[in-house]
């Protein structure tokens, strides 16, 4: 019989045969590049988007720049360092279907196997910031799932959930089933409070950045990059439905099983 700990381990060997298999003749996708190139200037002093404009929040290159970092600028290394966030975001997800389907290990092992085969394509990219949002909004989610009357509970998933929105703001989405689901589990117990509790602790995160590039002379850069940009990609041809359908499409020419 399997047990969570050696399903763990052979996802972890099929996260590395996986992901690994074309980094012999890999190349840095240009988003990849962009970020790099603007994480770089937070070595010089400067916050980001201080000097090099990217559309992704301050966190997201805060975590882009301490991870090349601590790579020693290798790019196959932090290749590889994003390659094993592929697997924490499969263990997360295991552990949330785990806790889901009442402890069974096939559907929990199932799961996180489909993740990592949809993630293993040649054109699939591990250091794409929707990726590091996801880490926060599975652990939050998994947080919520073994602990949802707790008020500390509360406390860490606004936060969580702030720092997702921190590096990439269209996880802002996710709010609204939160605060449902919150009001759903605690319609007994004052929801407008349990909701209150969530709300503040994820505005922290928002006013203490607000706050630095305001005392920076910044305000008008975090406000552009941060929202505006942003927001101006949400009425491109291209941020619609229409990529999905070339995913897919590419996807079965790709392999039709």
């Amino acid at each position: 019989k399997f047990s969570v700990f050696p399903s763990l381990m052979i996802l972890l060997f099929i996260t590395l045969t996986t992901q690994a298999f074309y980094l012999n003749f890999e190349t840095i996708e240009w988003d990849v590049a962009s970020y790099l190139v603007a994480s770089s200037e937070i070595d010089k002093g400067f916050l980001p988007n201080e000097t090099q404009w990217e559309s992704k929040g301050p966190v997201f290159l805060y975590m882009y720049n301490f991870f090349i970092n601590m790579v020693g600028k290798d790019f196959v290394l932090f290749r590889l360092l994003n390659d094993f966030l592929l697997f924490l975001l499969s263990t997360i997800i295991f552990l949330i279907v785990y806790e889901t389907s009442k402890r069974k290990i096939f559907p929990s092992f199932f799961s996180s196997l489909l993740f990592l085969l949809l993630t293993s394509q040649a054109w699939s990219v591990s250091e794409y910031s929707e990726l590091y949002s996801l880490l926060f909004i599975g652990l939050s989610y998994y947080l919520y799932l073994i602990k949802k009357d707790n008020n500390n509970t509360l406390i860490f998933l606004g936060i969580l959930i702030s720092i997702s929105t921190l590096i990439n703001q269209g996880t802002i989405l996710f709010l609204l089933p939160i605060i449902f689901g919150i009001f759903i589990t605690n319609n007994q117990k004052n929801p407008l409070k349990k909701i209150a509790i969530f709300t503040t602790w994820f505005l922290i995160p928002h006013l203490f950045f607000l706050t630095l590039y305001y005392r920076n002379g910044l305000l008008d850069i975090y406000i552009s990059t941060y929202f505006e940009i942003p927001i101006g990609y949400t009425t491109a041809s291209y941020a619609n439905l229409y990529e999905l359908k070339v995913f897919i499409r590419k996807f079965y020419e790709y392999n039709i099983y």
